[in-house]
């Protein structure tokens, strides 16, 4: 029990949805996959992707929700200091099995921060090609072959891509483009052009929010396309893809919806496999039509692989595709219907014209006509639940439906008009209080209301888009049912783009956002299941009149690391039934948006469905600061009731909160909670009003933590360091390697000159050597040729002395002169050996210096690469560093969840005869006993409320007293009391903080005539 309608809880604070929204941006780390490149792949191909976004540290491996589909981190060589191959950051090679489904798929990064938000990738069965840059002018425009899946990017702002294919004549070319609807910030814009230069067409938000292209190919020529942002905007997020070809497109299909089984639906488009001539045409393109088989489930189907809203999620539909000989073709949704279906009767444009049905129906009409207005007439009777809903713009089509709703009081005899009362104008419709994560608005109006009379009821359904132009694709349905109270669920993590990673002793949530269905208005409890180990979750309430809750994900502190993907399931117990519904999931297209005039990113809850929510657990580092509101149990006070709710936090963040319940019920004072600076603790009050809805709710305190010293991956920073260590040491070596090279290579080089001079020198000798051996080689001829002469001339004349003495003297100098030839060709030997010997030297010397310049080339070689690596590691070094300092960071907090019940009043009434019988003449005594809630004490007042029409009753107003339990009320019959059986109210009212509370009870108050005396 709780004291004086004051609980105590730990209650989680919600800011405006702009403040939250930014605050994610300013996030702890958290793996954020913002890009994937190419988009697309064929299956049984190995392609590179590569990846991009925030907080991508050590980033492995990538994982896909179709196990078909694997990926490896890509390698590369080893370089001169590494030892084998090294990973390439942010590119994987991927590979896609032979028999993965064509459709759209979703990959996730995992990585040192958890596993990431997920991004579309599409398989097809298309030649996949993706833009070569430089492609932003005609001479350089990538060349593409059709049909084709072409994969762009516009990588900087203002960047523009060219593409040019060669068409053949009567071709009808469609080109779609898919931006938005492949997760890109792109707003992307086609332009066709002919081989002339002529513009053949152009397109931005022509279908989803993104550019579709039709045009005929009149002769054999080369086209160009243009695709750019319409903001001029552009990064690695401002990806698209489009498909081009004589491909099928779908247009609408008619009925939009069916019963359950396998039934017959008309398909219009273009390029339609054996399509024929529908009649109609969109924006002057004529439209094909062929008929198929769609096998509809009584059961909710999985629409994961299609790009819907979130709206969406409150549909039963299947994904339909048509197929030609050269591809698939978009995907569109043919409903489930859930009443007998009825075509649209025209004419039915005016109010006298109006198309009677019987409820339950389904009207499948359409807007083909421009201005077309649509009416229809059914009987309802008084008290009847009536939802009239119109489902178009959910289908993924671009309209914008309206409903009115008249009921038409039939003419009185002799009167000869009608009358009417208009009860409803809907234009469109959303859920209100939900949080910025999902969008849940659509264009399609809803209406509920109660008969208040057994008559006719009119309904009129235009569609504003179909008053600028005829477009037969405006078709929709016209749901006309008693009330069938339901509802359907859609879950998306907090902060919507963010990754769910949570650190040991971590609380994430789980928005839970309830599309109610028919006026149903029940308590809905949520469960949470699939949390990896270490993880829990309390159940939640969606209590009455409001449409969403959080779980609350805790980790322990002592959590191992692991993932696992969440299930959330939705159960209501009231008088329709037990109800069980499986959320859908949804996921953010966009982290940001900018527009061209901003000058700062502008927040965004555009979302869309998605195949699930994943959960990771990280081991690197606490929570630093976690939240507790209350001791986790249940919360009860009534009415006009105060909370009081203590909050405490523990952890390393000792700064200052601002926290205000996420989701409340109406009328309820529910200001913020500050903590600031070193508060561990304080005191959340609500202030509940004595018309607050009764039910259970269940809430978080939402709120932001300002100005937090967070230290960013000092592991990283360590490392950084540790490397630099290493390649500080490698430069080192490298460098000093270098220098000794350098001063071999100068020693050698020197060597290698002393020997080449020295052989020189040799050479020099040796050539001196053979001169003086062949002048000595003359000498000895001439000396001999003298000698022979002198030898003749002595021999003329025996008797002369003198020519005696002269050959003498020319013998001496013939011995002289080979004296001389022998000690010169000694001497030329001598030299000649030298020379040999200096020669061998000075090659040797040559080779040696040759031999260094290599080493030191090699050297200096390894030196600067030494260098440029360090350069390189010291800012890595130097930038993790940074990072890894302590920084004032801003993240969003919750707290654990509160669960409050509100009751009616602070006390139970108890009535032992709720059947009161009294005599006209006479009185009667009633006992009322009340029990006392939530420690009120104050006197409690009781008074009767007759029905209208009972006179001569009187009942004064009674008191059970204060802190007393028992009372009674005494009730009078006049004489002339108004005899019957009357359906009256005991009302008890009492004052609570302030306030006025009132229950009533019902009583049967029967009055008995007395006759008059004889």
């Amino acid at each position: 029990m709780l004291s004086l309608l004051t609980t105590r809880v730990h209650v989680a604070i919600v800011l405006p949805w702009i403040l939250l929204t930014s605050a994610a941006y300013g996030q702890l780390p958290a793996t954020r996959l913002g890009s994937v490149f190419p988009l697309s792949a064929n299956p049984g191909q190995s392609i590179e992707l590569s990846i991009g976004g925030v907080d991508l540290d050590d980033v492995q491996t990538l994982v896909f929700s179709h196990a078909g589909m694997t990926a490896k981190q890509k390698m590369a060589e080893p370089g001169p200091f590494d030892e084998g191959p090294q990973p390439v950051a942010g590119t994987f090679v991927v590979n896609i099995a032979g028999n993965v489904p064509i459709g759209r798929h979703e990959v996730r990064a995992v990585g040192k921060y958890g596993v990431s938000n997920p991004r579309t990738f599409f398989v097809t069965d298309l030649q996949c090609a993706q833009e070569s840059e430089p492609n932003n002018e005609n001479e350089t425009a990538t060349a593409i072959e059709l049909p084709a899946s072409v994969s762009g990017q516009l990588a900087t702002a203002a960047d523009t891509d060219l593409y040019q294919f060669t068409a053949s004549a009567n071709q009808r070319i469609i080109l779609d483009c898919l931006a938005r609807r492949a997760d890109s910030q792109a707003d992307a814009v086609v332009v066709v052009y002919d081989s002339a230069g002529r513009e053949v067409g152009n397109s931005r938000d022509a279908y989803r929010g993104d550019p579709l292209l039709d045009f005929q190919v009149t002769a054999n020529q080369t086209y160009t396309i243009k695709v750019f942002d319409s903001t001029f905007l552009g990064g690695p997020s401002y990806a698209y893809r489009f498909t081009i070809g004589a491909l099928p497109h779908v247009d609408f299909l008619s009925p939009p919806a069916a019963l359950p089984g396998n039934r017959t639906f008309t398909i219009y488009g273009r390029n339609l496999p054996g399509g024929q001539n529908a009649g109609v045409s969109v924006h002057g393109k004529p439209l094909q039509k062929i008929n198929a088989s769609i096998a509809l489930p009584t059961a909710s189907a999985n629409l994961a692989g299609t790009f819907l809203d979130p709206a969406s999620a409150s549909l039963n539909a299947v994904a339909y595709r048509a197929k030609n000989n050269l591809g698939w073709s978009n995907t569109v949704l043919a409903g489930v219907a859930t009443a007998p279906p009825v075509n649209e009767v025209e004419p039915n444009d005016t109010p006298q014209q109006a198309q009677a049905v019987t409820l339950p129906c389904e009207v499948m009409a359409n807007h083909t006509q421009q201005r077309d207005a649509d009416w229809f007439t059914f009987e309802a009777k008084q008290g009847e639940a009536i939802t009239l809903e119109v489902i178009s713009e959910r289908l993924g089509l671009d309209t914008d439906p309206v409903l009115m709703v008249e009921q038409i009081v039939k003419p009185a005899e002799g009167d000869e008009a009608e009358q009417t009362t208009q009860i409803a104008f809907v234009a469109d419709s959303s859920i209100p209080n939900t949080g910025p994560e999902v969008d849940t608005y659509t264009a399609d109006p809803v209406h509920h209301f109660i008969a208040t009379a057994d008559t006719t009821y009119r309904v009129l359904v235009r569609d504003r888009k179909n008053a600028l132009q005829p477009d037969p694709r405006h078709v929709y349905r016209l749901s006309i049912r008693r009330a069938q109270p339901d509802f359907q669920l859609v879950a998306i993590p907090l902060g919507s783009a963010t990754a769910m990673l949570m650190r040991k002793g971590d609380q994430h949530g789980i928005r839970v956002v309830a599309f109610r269905k028919d006026g149903f208005d029940g308590e809905i409890t949520l469960t949470a299941t699939g949390m990896p180990a270490g993880v829990t979750a309390k159940p939640a309430t969606i209590g009455p009149q409001t449409n969403a809750a959080t779980i609350v994900l805790n980790a322990a502190t002592n959590a191992a690391p692991g993932s696992g993907t969440i299930r959330v399931v939705g159960t209501s117990t009231g008088t329709g039934g037990n109800l069980q519904r499986i959320a859908r999931f949804a996921c953010a297209i966009n982290t940001v948006t900018q527009r061209a005039n901003a000058t700062q990113p502008q927040p965004t809850s555009d979302s869309r469905l998605s195949n699930g929510i994943v959960l990771s657990v990280s081991a690197i580092e606490p929570s630093p600061v976690t939240i507790q509101a209350g001791d986790g149990k249940l919360l009860e006070t009534s009415r006009a009731g105060i909370i009081k709710i203590p909050v405490t936090r523990s952890g390393t963040f000792k700064g200052k909160l601002t926290l205000k319940p996420d989701v409340i019920p109406d009328n309820v004072d529910a200001p913020v909670l500050t903590l600031n600076n070193n508060a561990n603790s304080g005191e959340y009050e609500i202030k509940l009003k004595n018309n607050t809805p009764t039910g259970t709710y269940s809430f978080v305190l939402e709120g932001i933590a300002e100005q937090h010293d967070y230290a960013r991956n000092p592991e990283a920073a360590k490392a950084a360091a540790d490397k630099k260590v290493q390649v500080d040491k490698i430069a080192a070596e490298a460098s000093a390697a270098a220098k000794a090279a350098t001063a071999a290579q100068t020693t050698a080089k020197n060597a290698a000159t002393a020997a080449t001079n020295a052989e020189k020198t040799a050479m020099e000798k040796l050539a001196a050597a053979n001169t003086a051996l062949e002048q000595a080689t003359a000498a000895v001829k001439t000396a001999t040729t003298q000698l022979n002469q002198a030898k003749a001339a002595a021999a003329a004349k025996p008797q002369d002395t003198t020519l005696a003495a002269a050959a003498t003297a020319a013998q001496k100098a013939v011995t002289d002169a080979n004296t001389k030839s022998k000690t010169a060709t000694v001497a030329v030997e001598a030299a000649r050996k030298a020379a040999t010997e200096a020669t061998a030297q000075a090659k040797v010397a040559t080779d040696a210096s040759q031999e260094a310049d290599q080493k030191a080339l090699a050297a200096t070689e390894r030196s600067k690469l030494a260098t440029e690596l360090k350069t390189k590691t010291d800012q890595l070094a130097t930038d993790t560093a940074n990072a890894a300092k302590p920084a004032k960071k801003n993240f969003p907090v919750i707290s654990t969840p509160v669960t409050l019940k509100i009751t009616d009043a602070p006390i139970t009434l108890t009535i032992a005869k709720p059947q009161v019988t009294v005599k006209q003449g006479a009185q009667v005594e009633m006992p009322v006993t009340i029990a006392r809630r939530y420690g009120f004490t104050p006197a409690v007042t009781f008074s009767v409320v007759l029905p209208t029409g009972v006179t001569g009753v009187s009942a004064p107003n009674a008191q059970v007293p204060a802190n007393q339990t028992a009372g009674k009320v005494t009730i009078t019959a006049a004489a002339n009391a108004t005899v019957g059986s009357h359906a009256a109210t005991l009302r008890a009212s009492m004052t609570l903080n302030g306030q006025n509370v009132t229950i009533d009870q019902p009583i049967q108050l029967t009055l008995q005539e007395v006759p008059p005396s004889s």
